[in-house]
């Protein structure tokens, strides 16, 4: 995991994490990208659910013009 958040630090070019002895703390970079990152997973999730439920909608939809037609 260590190698992964150097690897995304490197290509982001900002330090996420201030590593002490103690342990690591977010920078304001790191919170930054965290809180975003947080909100677009919300947003995708939403757009997932929004699609779902269109496409049963189109579903039915389609259904009952077909039984119409009949």
């Amino acid at each position: 995991m260590s190698k992964q958040i150097s690897n995304l630090e490197q290509s982001l070019g900002i330090v996420l994490f201030e590593r002490t002895r103690r342990g690591s703390d977010l920078t304001l970079e790191g919170y930054i990208l965290l809180t975003t990152t947080q909100t677009i997973l919300k947003n995708l999730e939403r757009v997932s659910t929004h699609c779902i439920v269109n496409r049963a909608r189109l579903k039915t939809e389609k259904l009952i013009i077909v039984d119409l037609e009949y």
